[in-house]
This record gives C-alpha cells, structure tokens and sequence, in this order.
C-alpha cells in the first residue's frame, strides 16, 4: 500500500468551508474494514504531516531549509543521493516519532536515511516515505508534501 499525504496547514477550517471530509471522517466511515491497526497509522501519520507543515510554513522552517535555492541539485552524497538539509532531518525525525508512537510499524526506510530503521519487532506495517518531497525547491516556494 502506498500512502500519500500532502500536509496543509488548518486542514480542519480548510474543509468544513468547502464541505470536504476530513481523513479520519473518511477512515472512519468509509474505511470500516481496513482494521484498527491501519487506522491508528494513518492517525500518527496525519499527525506528523501537520506539525512539518506547521514547521515548513513558520519563519523557522524558512531559516531551518538552509540555502538560498541557488545550490538545488547541486549537492550530493557519494551514493549518489542528495544530502538531506536540515529540515529534511527535521521532517524525517518527526515522521520517525510518530511511528514509534504509533507502535505499529516494524521498520520504517526514509529517503533520509542510508539504511531502514528497526522500530520495533512487532507490528502489521512497513513504513517507505519521503518525509518532505520538494524541500530543495521550498525557497521558490514550490509545493512540498509527505509521500
């Protein structure tokens, strides 16, 4: 299963102006077999994308991307892959909390990370995520998410 979640920011007022259902209306109702265990994920999840969109948003997250966007792709590992800025790190720390906290996932692998991480050795789910997709691009004010 893949799961894709764009963060924004007063999601809750955003939709009770434009009658959309929220995602927990949606699991909850509509969702009905996909079992606790999912839900309680999806929950965390959903929890974890607000508080980087709430960063991403505030002038902290402007002075935690790093860089003026002149160094986009520019930047890379030698494996590679680019380095993670620090609020790649910070985005990729609050993802990883709230799995733990979830207690629900066995090993989580990050685009951040150079090898998968072991939460815990038992769980129903294995977490692959980009925790903010588009942060080299976020001085240009380019959209970002969680994938």
């Amino acid at each position: 299963m893949y799961l894709f979640a764009t963060c924004y920011m007063n999601s809750t007022k955003l939709t009770a102006e434009v009658g959309a259902t929220t995602l927990m209306e949606f699991v909850g109702k509509e969702g009905e077999d996909v079992g606790g265990d999912l839900i309680i994920l999806v929950s965390h999840l959903q929890y974890a994308c607000k508080r980087i969109a709430s960063i991403v948003a505030s002038p902290i997250g402007v002075e935690v991307s790093g860089g003026s966007g002149d160094d986009v792709g520019s930047s890379s590992s030698s494996a590679g892959r680019d380095v993670p800025k620090p609020l790649d790190i910070v985005s990729n720390d609050i993802i990883l909390l709230s799995l733990k906290k979830s207690g629900k996932v066995v090993v989580m692998a990050s685009e951040e990370d150079e090898s998968p991480v072991w939460i815990t050795d038992n769980g129903p789910f294995v977490v692959v995520t980009d925790p903010l997709d588009g942060s080299r691009n976020i001085d240009a004010s380019i959209p970002t998410g969680t994938i």
